[in-house]
């Protein structure tokens, strides 16, 4: 099967992507994942003065997770998971899926890192979805190749502000899928 074989369903459903992704961008630009307080109202790690002192940073990037986290759960992500693991490689565990609690993830983004994922764990953290797999390789044990494909554009000021967020054009999602391919 040609690599245009294998891209052509995920491209079909491409442009669902962008309408589905738009919409709960927009709703985050609209207020409608600012519902820390609520979800974590009664947990008492949020009356600590570290917490308090940070509570603004810290409803921001627990908006911004909550979308990040729908977006990964979208039917596209899903099509473009199936192929990599077709070509044995495996996800890389998400930040967003290593923690338990987004409220968590959120608290430690806020008071360890700069905002929205820059100079993070790694520079694409919430911008695309990693993938790994290990391969036999002369003169080593276990040999591991990568793929990243780009999901999202995020885009910063200069004092790490929140610009946009928009999915990446076809062309450099299909980019990222010959990494997998």
């Amino acid at each position: 099967m040609s690599r245009q074989d294998e891209t052509t369903p995920v491209k079909s459903i491409y442009d669902q992507y962008v309408v589905e992704a738009e919409s709960r961008i927009k709703n985050f630009w609209e207020g409608r994942y600012n519902t820390f307080d609520v979800d974590v109202d009664d947990e008492p790690w949020v009356r600590r003065d570290f917490v308090q002192n940070n509570l603004e940073k810290i409803r921001k990037f627990y908006a911004f997770v909550r979308l990040i986290d729908e977006i990964y759960h979208l039917d596209f992500i899903d099509r473009v998971c199936s192929i990599a693991e077709k070509h044995g490689f495996k996800l890389s565990t998400p930040l967003i899926k290593e923690y338990a609690n987004k409220a968590i993830l959120a608290l430690d983004l806020a008071l360890h890192f700069p905002l929205w994922g820059r100079e993070t764990y790694t520079n694409v953290e919430f911008h695309a979805l990693g993938f790994r797999k290990e391969k036999a390789m002369k003169g080593y044990d276990r040999f591991v190749v990568v793929g990243t494909v780009p999901i999202l554009r995020i885009e910063i000021d200069e004092n790490n502000e929140l610009l946009s967020i928009t999915p990446y054009d076809w062309e450099v999602i299909q980019a990222g899928l010959s990494t997998i391919l």
